[in-house]
């Protein structure tokens, strides 16, 4: 069975990994691995054009803004703003509903069991 790890404020990438180290039952090495190949995996994805969806926690997909005409704020005068590929983070509705929550006790995104339920 995992143990539940409390975590008591900002999360980096080290502290991730021995997050899920622990969480695993496994090695802080082991955990932080896994943590950056995750971050991997997402990270070439999205690079390549392609969204990524978490099922209860979101999606990221890429968005390329067209190159536009803008005005400076300070002068008025017109401003090129060249093409970019920005990210998009969209939380889910669940996630959204656990923030709101604000109980960190409960708070998972596991799905849940698709057993089937046997009436006797």
């Amino acid at each position: 069975m995992a143990t539940i790890t409390r975590i008591n404020g900002r999360l980096n990438t080290t502290l991730l990994g021995e997050a899920v180290a622990i969480e695993l039952n496994i090695s802080k090495e082991e955990g932080a691995r896994a943590v950056q190949a995750v971050l991997d995996v997402i990270t070439r994805a999205v690079v390549a054009g392609h969204p990524v969806a978490v099922t209860n926690f979101g999606t990221w997909a890429p968005v390329h803004r067209p190159a536009r005409i803008a005005r400076s704020p300070i002068t008025g005068e017109p401003v090129a703003v060249p093409a970019r590929q920005e990210l998009t983070f969209r939380m889910s509705d669940r996630l959204r509903e656990l923030v709101a929550a604000e109980d960190p006790a409960t708070a998972t995104i596991r799905k849940h069991s698709k057993t089937a339920k046997v009436s006797v």
